[in-house]
């Protein structure tokens, strides 16, 4: 049996209204109309679309040195 809750496995959000919309977690927490998703439902992989963003939604974040 999994432990991983929900929070732990979402890599990003979409806007169910603009499928092209897809934040990294830093920038779609927070928003409840955003739907959020895992990597699963990425196949392809993701880019966040917020402004000056574009990180990989699937690549977890380093943290600073």
């Amino acid at each position: 049996m999994s432990t991983t809750s929900d929070a732990d496995t979402t890599v990003a959000y979409r806007d169910p209204d603009r499928p092209a919309v897809l934040l990294c977690r830093e920038h779609g927490g927070g928003y409840w109309e955003l739907v959020p998703v895992t990597s699963e439902d990425l196949p392809d992989g993701g880019i966040c679309t917020w402004t000056d963003c574009g990180a990989d939604v699937l690549i977890p974040p380093h943290p600073s040195a």
